[in-house]
């Protein structure tokens, strides 16, 4: 799931996109990919992390609002035994200005369901 929307996030305007813990680090800006369980219950939550220069906060924005939204909203992700599951947005954070390599963030967070849907 997570190379699914690594290759899909690449096909926008920024292609420094990597993992959460995978130690790589990129020069701003760049995308983080964070999977976690959804604490409710729903499905997988991926939050999509990016990162800018310090004064970039519109660039940042849109980005996210706009950009990654048209990338991932109602993506499609086939699974092996060929159903598939769809990303939608659930939530966003606000603007984190306190990162350690001097970075502005924010997050877009996509839900992912738990149950898959058969037939594309």
């Amino acid at each position: 799931m997570l190379t699914k929307i690594e290759e899909q996030l690449k096909t926008g305007t920024i292609k420094n996109v990597t993992y959460f813990g995978s130690g790589i680090q990129f020069q701003p800006p760049y995308v983080v990919i964070k999977q976690e369980k959804d604490p409710v219950g729903r499905g997988t939550i991926f939050r999509i992390i990016a990162h800018f220069q310090g004064l970039q906060i519109d660039w940042l924005d849109n980005y996210l609002e706009v950009e990654v939204i048209d990338l991932l909203n109602g993506f499609k992700i086939i699974t092996s035994k060929g159903n598939y599951n769809q990303l939608m947005v659930d939530d966003y954070s606000d603007i984190v200005i306190t990162n350690d390599d001097l970075t502005i963030s924010k997050e877009m967070i996509f839900l992912m369901p738990g149950m898959a849907i058969s037939n594309l």
